[in-house]
């Protein structure tokens, strides 16, 4: 990960228990990039965002932890 990217997660607030979270927050809740997000909302691997007007879509934060927590799951039972 590089620097540039350690200083804006760290600046960050943390990522919401539940409500909305924009793409950008919601990709470095993740640890990937903006377009391995896109990649993988696209390829129906990760929850769908949603818009809430013309060109500003959101991710609901409880949807995207309860499918980390599914993949947790996952690992542990794999």
């Amino acid at each position: 990960m590089n620097q540039q990217r350690k200083t804006r997660i760290k600046n960050n607030a943390p990522y919401p228990i539940s409500g909305n979270a924009r793409k950008r927050h919601t990709a470095d809740f993740l640890g990937i990039s903006d377009a391995t997000l896109n990649r993988w909302v696209k390829a129906g691997k990760l929850p769908s965002p949603f818009e809430l007007e013309e060109g500003f879509s959101v991710f609901d934060a409880a949807e995207i932890r309860a499918w980390v927590e599914s993949k947790k799951a996952q690992r542990e039972v794999g």
